[in-house]
C-alpha cells in the first residue's frame, strides 16, 4: 500500500529495505571474491526512476532504490582496482502487471477510468509511451559486454525520457491553492 509520511507504517519500510538493500547487499558480499578473481566481473543493481525523481507516497520505495544507487557507486569504487564495473538500471513505466495495477490505483484515486490514467501518466513521460521489459532487458546485456568496461558508477534510466521532467500531482491530488503556503482560494 502507498503511504503518504504520515501515514508510514515502519513494517512497509522494513519489508523493501530487506529485499531491495539488504537482499541486494548480502547476495554481494557473496559474489565479490569470485568477482575480484575474474579481472572483469560486472555488477548491474535494479534500481529506479524514483532513486532520482520522487513520487507522493512512494517515500519507502524511494528510500530503498536510493540506497542501491548510492551503494552502485561505493562499490563501483571499492571494486574498480579489479576491474569489475558496477552500475544500476533505473526503470520508468514499463508494461508490466505491476504497471497495470497502479494504473488501476491512480484511476481509483483520481476518479478516472483506467484509460484516463493511463494518459495521465503518459503526460508525465516525455516519449508518451510506457517502456518495453526488453528494453531495460537490452541495457543489461549492454553493461555486461566488453563494450561497456568504461562505464562504472553509473545509474542508467531506462525511462522514456521521464526522471529529470518529473512534476508534483501522478499520486496525490495537488489540491488548489493561491500561493504558495498551501492557502485554498
Amino acid at each position: 500500500a502507498k503511504q503518504q509520511i504520515g501515514e508510514l507504517e515502519t513494517d512497509t519500510l522494513d519489508r523493501l529495505y530487506k529485499v531491495n538493500v539488504r537482499g541486494l547487499m548480502l547476495v554481494t558480499k557473496r559474489l565479490v571474491p569470485m568477482l575480484k578473481k575474474s579481472g572483469r566481473g560486472r555488477i548491474i543493481n535494479m534500481s529506479s526512476i524514483q532513486a532520482a525523481v520522487g513520487m507522493e507516497t512512494y517515500s519507502p520505495y524511494t528510500f530503498t532504490k536510493a540506497a542501491v544507487s548510492g551503494v552502485t557507486r561505493v562499490w563501483a569504487l571499492e571494486l574498480a582496482p579489479y576491474g569489475v564495473t558496477v552500475n544500476a538500471i533505473c526503470p520508468g513505466w514499463a508494461k508490466t502487471a505491476m504497471a497495470d495495477q497502479m494504473v488501476e490505483r491512480l484511476g481509483d484515486l483520481h476518479g478516472i477510468s483506467t484509460e484516463e490514467a493511463r494518459e495521465l501518466i503518459l503526460s508525465y513521460v516525455p516519449q508518451r509511451r510506457f517502456i518495453d521489459p526488453q528494453e531495460i532487458a537490452f541495457t543489461g546485456l549492454f553493461l555486461a559486454s566488453s563494450a561497456a568496461g568504461a562505464i562504472s558508477a553509473n545509474e542508467i534510466f531506462v525511462d522514456a525520457g521521464m526522471a529529470h521532467c518529473a512534476k508534483p500531482g501522478l499520486n496525490l491530488p495537488v489540491p488548489e491553492t493561491d500561493d504558495h503556503r498551501g492557502r485554498k482560494p
